[in-house]
């Protein structure tokens, strides 16, 4: 097999094209596996803390109508790599795919077109990443400042005040455990 530009090799052993994603070329077991190993903060934090465990939680924390959605909403990420905001901000060209890509998700999930922009997704997102960054990374007050304040702490203890960072396995566990539950549920 030779490199071909704009397309990686998957853990399933396919190719993708970044450039063309089409639906039938997103799988489950890929997108789980990839953001099991995946360290959110661009691996700045103290432990190991991947994007699928950041999924699942997020999952949980939206109303159960947007819980399948929501483990999904970093699926991107499986096929782009995490990007911090900030710098993700300076990049139009993988803005663009990084849309692209999320709308073929959704197509390939049977869910509405830009539902991760949901603003419940959007504020649990943002709550989660003050909440991990109190609990994974150096300087939490300067996470909340970055964020924009520290989390409301009556949600923060109503889902959890630790979070134990898994193995990547254990991740990606997670994350198809969640999924078999969601699969079959209203959207």
């Amino acid at each position: 097999m030779t490199q071909t530009p704009g397309h990686i090799l998957t853990y399933s052993g396919d190719l993708f094209d970044v450039a063309n994603p089409k639906p039938d070329d997103i799988r489950v077991d890929v997108i789980a596996h990839a953001l099991g190993k995946e360290c959110r903060f661009g691996g700045h934090s103290k432990l190991f803390y991947s994007v699928a465990q950041h999924s699942v939680y997020a999952s949980c924390m939206v109303p159960d109508e947007l819980a399948f959605a929501a483990l999904f909403h970093d699926a991107t990420e499986a096929y782009l790599r995490d990007i911090p905001r900030p710098v993700k901000a300076l990049l139009p060209d993988y803005k663009r795919l990084e849309s692209k890509i999320a709308r073929v998700i959704e197509r390939a999930f049977g869910l509405k077109p830009r539902i991760f922009q949901h603003p419940k997704i959007k504020q649990v997102d943002s709550l989660l990443q003050a909440m991990e960054g109190r609990e994974i990374m150096n300087n939490p007050q300067a996470v909340y400042d970055w964020c924009g304040g520290a989390p409301d702490m009556t949600i923060y203890e109503a889902v959890d005040n630790t979070f134990v960072p898994m193995l990547p396995a254990d991740a990606t566990d997670m994350f198809l455990a969640r999924f078999e539950c969601l699969r079959w549920a209203p959207r």
